[in-house]
């Protein structure tokens, strides 16, 4: 398959002062797209637990057995712990 790709002139000219153009923008083309890869499948380090979760779910839905329970521990105390602004606002001048 053939792709055109509109380069500015001074890239253009140092693609073609290369012994082999063609291999170098294979090469780094699938440099790229492997690194990219990488990339998407791999979390941020500070990911939160809700995040890490949804990305399993989407992962492995099968191999959550046995979950449920955390689940529910993490969603009561999400309920017990949240609080508008305002309302926190309020407690504190009463």
């Amino acid at each position: 398959m053939e792709m055109t790709f509109r380069l500015p002139d001074e890239m253009s000219q140092q693609l073609r002062r290369l012994p082999n153009p063609d291999q170098f923008v294979r090469e780094v083309l699938q440099n790229a797209l492997n690194t990219r890869e990488q990339r998407s499948n791999v979390l941020p380090v500070q990911a939160s637990k809700w995040a890490k979760l949804v990305t399993r779910i989407h992962e492995e839905p099968r191999g959550l057995r046995g979950y449920s329970a955390q689940l529910q521990h993490d969603m009561q105390e999400f309920r017990d712990n949240f609080a508008f602004t305002q309302e926190a606002d309020d407690d504190v001048s009463s």
